[in-house]
């Protein structure tokens, strides 16, 4: 779960994350702010949507931990996506996200082929920094590891080990 940073009401986000030999997937769950609107998004949905307005969450994947360069993927409550590499939105990697709302959250279930990542074999474990936020404007942010800033700090990212 992430924890609360600044404002942010409610319940933590929750995201889970797990790989096979093809994909890494993360599973994310996010409770809806109250007095917040979340219409339904009727419109097909588009590669690199703008989500500045948004409430979304970011996942950053710096792969040879050097804390400069990272992938960005984010996705907001209706599946939309952004995606890019060290701020470069022509990265444009394949990657599959379902979404669906209930009353009270947005759940995004998200697959991502490792070979859009690396090249690295599948037979040797990994070690790669990531980093995990939400992002509500005008409500708050929240980010699994410290430091962090809505305004992405690499410096700040925690880590996560593929068998």
């Amino acid at each position: 779960a992430i924890g609360n940073r600044y404002d942010l009401r409610g319940p933590p986000t929750k995201i889970q994350a797990c790989c096979d030999n093809e994909y890494l997937y993360f599973a994310i769950e996010c409770n809806k702010v109250p007095d917040r609107d979340y219409p339904q998004n009727t419109l097909a949905r588009t590669r690199d949507a703008r989500l500045e307005a948004r409430d979304r969450v970011d996942l950053l994947i710096d792969i040879d931990r050097d804390y400069t360069t990272y992938y960005q993927l984010s996705v907001d409550h209706h599946g939309a996506t952004y995606d890019a590499c060290w701020n470069d939105a022509s990265w444009n990697p394949e990657w599959f996200v379902a979404s669906r709302t209930t009353e009270n959250s947005w759940i995004c279930e998200i697959a991502i082929p490792l070979a859009e990542l690396t090249t690295e074999p599948r037979a040797t474990k990994r070690l790669w920094a990531i980093g995990v936020q939400r992002i509500i404007p005008g409500v708050g942010f929240q980010s699994w590891t410290e430091p962090a800033n809505p305004q992405i700090d690499p410096t700040g990212f925690g880590y996560l080990q593929l068998p």
